[in-house]
């Protein structure tokens, strides 16, 4: 991480910092952190010393340090486009070849250091003593920037990446061998730890996995991809989706149901003209807590029954899972619903609504077809 550049980011006289947010209990993973090489104690007042915090993975072994850098982010400047691929455009190359191999990288943020002097911009405010950071966190608005862009360069003209996902592609065996040795010697040069996908061999190039939530079949002339069982399984019977059914659910409970919502009609090829409540409903609540001072996220919310209903219907259509024919339609928004919107104009109004959870406004074209019952 280059200094200079670092300091550039920085609003104007912000980057004096002197923000101190104690952390509540993480005094007692200092030591894991300083045996790990995560985070050194510090030996003067960090500039910005935050709060952290630690969620579980997936394993159910292991856990994921997390920095609430929102004092950080507002003294910086927005970081630049991640340089992510849509989720379409990621599900068409893919299915442009024949044989891919999957990796990850292996504790991906952590493989990129904070040079030592900018260290003290990412502090963890600790009782007793705080730590300095020595590698990139998530929390941060500028890590997932630098980490996909350089997963960008490793995976150039051989495959693609999604942040610490990567995937080398190859039209026949041979080609993908061929682009898997390459991206060995680039990953190798860069000094970066890659590891296979569950219980595959590292460097097995294959027609049929998952990644990034999505299953592929690239051997199969018509069925090509479909939404990652295990992943629909969980989304389906999770205790969000119950709640938010019943009709009373927490902002929380909704935001993620919604969230796999969106994941699973871009990848199922769903028209989502056929859930306008439930958009809408989603519109209004994002504006409410984007407006509030301090969004209450357990606040318990009703849930409209034309939104039940939209939504039921998703996840009857998520539990059968079928294989989506012929890759995504370019406008799955106006696909096969009967209406023909204007070229871009439903994706744009999808888009204001569903950004209306960060932007607080809702789409007025949604409104109008809204049923007054929400």
């Amino acid at each position: 991480m280059d200094p200079v550049a670092f300091a550039e980011a920085f609003v104007s006289g912000d980057a004096a910092g002197g923000c101190r947010v104690p952390s509540r209990g993480m005094e007692r993973h200092r030591a894991t952190l300083r045996s790990c090489g995560v985070a050194s104690d510090a030996r003067s007042r960090p500039a910005f010393a935050m709060k952290a915090f630690t969620t579980p993975k997936k394993d159910g072994r292991t856990a994921r340090l997390v920095l609430d850098a929102r004092p950080l982010n507002d003294a910086m400047r927005r970081p630049p486009s991640m340089d992510l691929p849509r989720l379409r455009d990621f599900i068409a190359e893919v299915e442009r070849h024949r044989f891919a191999m999957q990796c990850d990288g292996v504790s991906y943020f952590y493989q990129f250091p904070v040079d030592a002097s900018i260290s003290r911009y990412f502090g963890i405010g600790m009782k007793g003593c705080d730590m300095l950071l020595n590698v990139l966190c998530m929390g941060w608005s500028w890590a997932p920037c630098i980490a996909q862009r350089a997963s960008n360069v490793l995976v150039r003209d051989l495959g693609l990446a999604w942040v610490d996902n990567f995937l080398v592609l190859g039209g026949t065996l041979d080609e993908a061998e061929r682009n898997v040795a390459v991206f060995r010697k680039r990953a190798q040069a860069a000094r970066v730890e890659v590891r296979a996908e569950g219980d595959d061999a590292l460097w097995q190039v294959r027609s049929r996995f998952v990644c990034v939530g999505v299953e592929f079949d690239l051997a199969a002339e018509t069925q090509r991809h479909r939404l990652d069982p295990a992943w629909a399984e969980r989304w389906v019977g999770g205790s969000g989706m119950t709640a938010v059914l019943s009709g009373r659910a927490t902002a929380r409970q909704f935001a993620e149901v919604f969230g796999g919502a969106v994941w699973a009609t871009d990848i199922l090829a769903v028209p989502r003209c056929h859930f306008a409540a439930l958009l809408s409903f989603a519109g209004r609540l994002g504006g409410r807590m984007v407006d509030a001072a301090a969004p209450v996220w357990d606040e318990v919310v009703d849930v409209p029954p034309s939104a039940r209903r939209e939504l039921g219907a998703l996840r009857k259509i998520v539990r059968e899972n079928p294989w989506v024919v012929g890759g995504v339609p370019e406008d799955t928004e106006g696909a096969s619903c009967g209406r023909t919107p204007a070229r871009g104009r439903g994706r744009r109004c999808w888009r204001r609504k569903a950004g209306s959870w960060m932007g607080g406004r809702a789409c007025s074209r949604d409104r109008t077809r809204t049923p007054t019952s929400t």
